[in-house]
């Protein structure tokens, strides 16, 4: 084996080496990455929820008129507020260990629907949904087991 290979070959067994605990950490901290992801879901869900029933936030306005149209009908109805109860009530489950995957499912319609709207409505805007979408997936990733269920 020539200098070169035997220098390629240790460096592959360094890079494994420190992988393979890498690998070991994250198995350890898995739970309380899901944990971190779960309480943030809920925090933002809880203030956004509350914050469509009390008005103490104030919302930017959207450049594309049409999402602004839409948000404008949504919250002059009964949906805003409806919108507002079933993200406190997904939010508390969530934080609840037991019915925490109930409240993923509750949530999860709500996060589909605040994702495609902010890409479809305002991309280049806000860019907090994406933070958001982004959380729910971590949950949903930590309740896998349970959703293979649902499907099969």
């Amino acid at each position: 084996m020539n200098s070169c290979c035997k220098q390629l070959w240790s460096l592959n067994s360094y890079i494994g080496k420190y992988y393979s605990h890498f690998l070991n950490y994250c198995k350890m901290n898995k739970k309380i990455i899901f944990n971190i992801a779960k309480y943030l879901l809920a925090l933002i869900f809880l203030v956004f929820g509350s914050n469509k029933l009390i008005g103490f936030l104030e919302m930017p306005p959207l450049e594309n008129p049409d999402g602004a149209n839409f948000l404008g009908a949504v919250f002059s109805s009964y949906l805003g507020k409806f919108l507002g109860v079933m993200e406190i009530v997904g939010a508390i489950l969530l934080l609840v260990p037991k019915t925490s995957f109930l409240g993923l499912l509750v949530l999860a319609p709500i996060l589909f629907n605040i994702a495609f709207f902010h890409f479809a409505h305002d991309f280049p805007g806000n860019p907090a949904w994406i933070l958001t979408f982004v959380l729910g997936v971590i949950v949903a990733f930590s309740h896998q087991d349970r959703i293979k269920g649902l499907v099969e």
